[in-house]
């Protein structure tokens, strides 16, 4: 448990993006609230691992100020329908 105490502190208090939510859009700021995080972790690892399913991976696209169109530029990418060679 002390490592997992100690992962948590790291994550919670000394990287850049810790008072950032996480994918789970929730803050931990409070020791309270990082103990709980820390029990839960040990609870789905020790009890449901097996039972646990990440969530789905988002994909954003964050547009640029020198592009009109994000589709426009992927399109750009994709063969003709009369150069191929079907």
């Amino acid at each position: 448990m002390p490592l997992k105490l100690l992962a948590v502190r790291t994550v919670t208090t000394e990287n850049k993006g810790k008072r950032t939510a996480g994918v789970d859009r929730v803050k931990v700021n409070t020791p309270r609230q990082k103990m709980a995080l820390v029990k839960d972790m040990l609870d789905t690892i020790q009890n449901g691992w097996d039972k646990y399913r990440p969530m789905p991976a988002k994909r954003i696209y964050i547009p640029k100020a020198s592009e009109v169109n994000v589709f426009a530029r992927a399109q750009k990418h994709l063969p003709l329908k009369e150069n191929l060679d079907l």
